[in-house]
């Protein structure tokens, strides 16, 4: 996130880094760089298109399985439980997923359902995010 440009002199900065693309005129071979990616970007508009489809259909899915199973709060009475019952297994793992905020890897809403399948589709700490859906739901998949 940017964030709003405020006074003059970033508009500036914003027009001195448009004005590099006058370098296309000058250089034969940039401005085949250039057509290069504008003929990509219909065929990444289809893929971008056709990942929010499918996305969005997941996301539903998730939204109606797990929503609301994984929050702070639930993810706390877990430790809680975990200390409670002494096991020191899962009283790490709980520890480090409030530690590292997985538990914002969620299903509650839409916007955090895009995340989550985001984070899954490319694959970061899947057994994470899946482990933690797996233990809200008590089952040992």
């Amino acid at each position: 996130y940017i964030g709003p440009i405020k006074d003059k002199d970033n508009y500036v900065t914003l027009l001195r880094g448009i004005r590099l693309l006058r370098i296309s005129r000058m250089f034969p071979r940039m401005r085949l760089v250039f057509r290069f990616f504008a003929s990509l970007s219909r065929a990444f508009g289809i893929l971008l298109l056709t990942m929010f489809c499918l996305f969005y259909v997941f996301a539903m899915i998730g939204m109606i399985l797990f929503g609301g199973d994984v929050s702070k709060e639930n993810v706390e009475a877990r430790y809680r439980l975990a200390v409670d019952e002494g096991d020191m297994d899962m009283q790490s793992y709980w520890m480090g997923v409030l530690n590292t905020y997985y538990y914002l890897n969620n299903m509650n809403d839409f916007f955090h359902s895009m995340v989550t399948l985001m984070a899954l589709a490319i694959v970061n700490n899947w057994q994470v995010v899946s482990g933690t859906f797996i233990a809200m739901k008590d089952n040992d998949y």
